[in-house]
């Protein structure tokens, strides 16, 4: 328990840290299935590869 109350700092940040990294991975996630993505169709001018590209 006193190692607990010694690092409860590092123990919040942490924890707000990974909630942070789990929302961000969901939201991705939830894009991709919904169909939105950073690729605007013009693979024309598109230097990544993008499914359109395959």
């Amino acid at each position: 328990m006193a190692w607990i109350t010694e690092n409860i700092g590092t123990i919040l940040l942490t924890l707000a840290l990974v909630a942070v990294v789990a929302l961000i991975i969901f939201k991705m996630i939830k894009d991709k299935k919904s169909g939105k993505t950073k690729c605007s169709g013009n693979c024309g001018h598109c230097n990544c590869s993008c499914c359109h590209n395959k």
